[in-house]
């Protein structure tokens, strides 16, 4: 814990920056699927929980969505090769 905490960065955000990074609540749609729509809220590794959609930066998807924006049509690569696109539709 104290390693964590020593390494601790401080990040300020802006409602204005509609683009994808750590912090931000963001909308997809999974497109060739029937998946519905889906909120993720992206945040640090240790704080990742699937079940309350709190997805990694780290993670495939979280890699793929980082930088991007409202609109934007991304293909995830997953580590086992079931790679999916989705369509952003809203960030915040």
């Amino acid at each position: 814990m104290q390693n964590i905490l020593k390494n601790v960065k401080i990040i300020f955000t802006s409602s204005e920056n509609k683009k994808i990074y750590i912090g931000k609540t963001v909308y997809l749609k999974f497109l060739n699927t029937s998946e519905p729509n889906q909120l993720v809220y992206l945040v640090g590794a240790l704080e990742a929980d699937p079940f309350e959609n709190k997805i990694s930066i780290e993670s495939p998807l979280g890699q793929s969505l980082k930088g991007c924006e409202a609109g934007d049509q991304v293909l995830v690569k997953t580590e086992k090769g079931k790679n999916f696109k989705v369509e952003i539709l809203k960030v915040e």
